[in-house]
């Protein structure tokens, strides 16, 4: 059975190699810092996947919308009617326009982020370091279908996505001191 030590030597070791020796304060601080940015750097770069899901979701609710407003049929009746169909007729039209409007903007959105992370990427300058990072944050892959297409083993997969994490963190601490920062 693993136990949380277990775990956390093993994250430590897949981004900061194997280290036999006792750390200092300082290192031991300097580590936990490196794994919270390791953390906002991570969540950046999953930010594309967030909005693509939001946008599929709006696009099923639009769909959804469409159908309803579609099945509505208009009865005509002598008889006057006060809030009947026309009423909820009108109203999913207009969730509908508004759900549009809020797809539109998630769909720039998402295109936008998903540019700044190819971007950002393509500043790394090891190609398979590049490749991992855009199998897993532009075409959401797995860590067991990344390895199949790169043909590595998982593990090996895992050392170049934390070498790549730890070179994109240098790269975005340059551009922090020259003011042009990501996230």
């Amino acid at each position: 059975m693993q136990n949380e030590d277990y775990i956390t030597d093993k994250y430590d070791n897949e981004y900061f190699g194997n280290e036999f020796e006792p750390l200092s304060e300082e290192e031991k601080k300097q580590r936990r810092e490196t794994r919270g940015k390791i953390k906002e750097l991570k969540h950046y770069l999953r930010g594309a996947w967030y909005y693509q899901k939001k946008k599929d979701f709006l696009s099923e609710k639009i769909l959804m919308l469409r159908s309803k407003a579609e099945k509505i049929t208009t009865t005509f009746s002598d008889v006057p009617t006060f809030g009947g169909f026309e009423d909820h007729r009108q109203a999913i039209i207009a969730e509908m326009v508004d759900t549009q409007k809020k797809y539109e903007n998630i769909r720039k959105e998402c295109a936008n982020r998903l540019q700044e992370i190819e971007f950002f990427i393509g500043l790394l300058d090891d190609y398979q370091e590049k490749l991992v990072l855009q199998y897993r944050y532009i075409y959401y892959e797995n860590w067991q279908d990344i390895a199949i297409a790169l043909n590595y083993h998982e593990r090996a997969i895992f050392k170049v996505h934390g070498r790549a994490l730890l070179h994109l963190l240098e790269i975005h601490q340059k551009m922090l001191e020259n003011g042009r920062g990501l996230f």
